[in-house]
This record gives C-alpha cells, structure tokens and sequence, in this order.
C-alpha cells in the first residue's frame, strides 16, 4: 500500500513535480439529479448521497489502507457560483487492482451500493437520476503532477519522492 515519501517535506513557496507511479488509475465518478421528481430527489439526497460522501472521505482519510493516493468530493456550481446538482468524485488509485477490490469488498463501497440499491427498491426500480464512471489507468510518463505553494499533504506529495520544478512561468511550461 501507501508509505511516506523519505526526503525533505517542506513544500510551502516552492514549486514541486512529482513523478507518478506506473499504471496509476483515475477514476470520476458522476452523479446528476436535475430530472429527478421530488420524491426521488429526497431519496437521493437523504439516503445515498451523504453514503457516497462518507465513503470518499474514508478514501480520503486512509490512503494507506486502501491504496487510493487521493480523493476529492466535488461539488459542481453554475457560472454564479450557485450549487447544481450535480456532484463527482475525483480519486486516483495506486492501480486498477486497488480500485476493484475497494468496490467489491470494502464496506464503504458496500454501503454506498447498499444506499443506492435501497433508492432503487423504493422507487421500483424506475428512476432519473444519472450515475456513470469513468476510468482511465495512466501509463508511465502521461500524467505530470506539479504543485505550487501547496500543502505537504496535497495529492501526490505525500507518498512519492518530489524535486524542485524549473522556475518558468505556468503558462510558458504548457507550450
């Protein structure tokens, strides 16, 4: 699983590149309630949506036990800045293995399962609400990870050795 990087930590005010491990998964996954009836929306809003919160900060809080190096709920807003309704999470997994066996034996996927079968049931198995996945496994050298001025536990700085990233301007290092 997960272990500390070794080397210097202090990452505030610098600019720092992580190289990622091989064959790293990422994995967004979706939830729309826009078309939702409002018996289905209180459904999805009572019973499966904090479960499904819940076990993103379990991801979150325990890298170490599930392989998952981050894990971020995000939720989506409107130009205004007013919430939609519309939700994902965000997590990159060590590899595509550490991914499925969290989704087929951990009791927070379990739960989120058991949350999202129990709107099923209650609304006879005819619903609106949209949940999809999307996966990708990384192959080596496809993502570049770079963090500026961040915390030392940000996304990948806590568990892969980083160096100190060139001194150019942000826009000049996409060209």
């Amino acid at each position: 699983m997960l272990a500390p990087a070794v080397g210097a930590r202090e990452t505030r005010g610098r600019r720092i590149r992580v190289d990622a491990p091989e064959n790293v998964c990422l994995i967004r996954t979706a939830q729309e309630w826009t078309r939702c009836a409002p018996a289905e929306r209180k459904t999805y809003l009572e019973t499966v949506q904090p479960v499904l919160r819940a076990g993103a900060e379990f991801l979150r809080d325990h890298p170490h036990e599930s392989g998952c190096i981050s894990s971020r709920y995000v939720e989506e807003l409107n130009g205004d800045g007013t919430l939609t309704d519309k939700t994902c999470v965000i997590a990159y997994w060590l590899s595509l293995d550490h991914l499925e066996r969290w989704t087929v034996s951990h009791p927070t996927h379990q739960a989120i399962f058991a949350s999202f079968y129990e709107l099923l049931k209650k609304h006879d198995f005819n619903i609106d609400l949209a949940l999809w996945h999307e996966v990708a496994v990384l192959p080596t050298g496809s993502l570049e990870l770079e963090y500026v001025n961040c915390h030392e536990r940000t996304g990948f700085l806590p568990f892969f050795e980083h160096i100190e990233a060139a001194r150019q301007p942000l826009l000049e290092a996409v060209r």
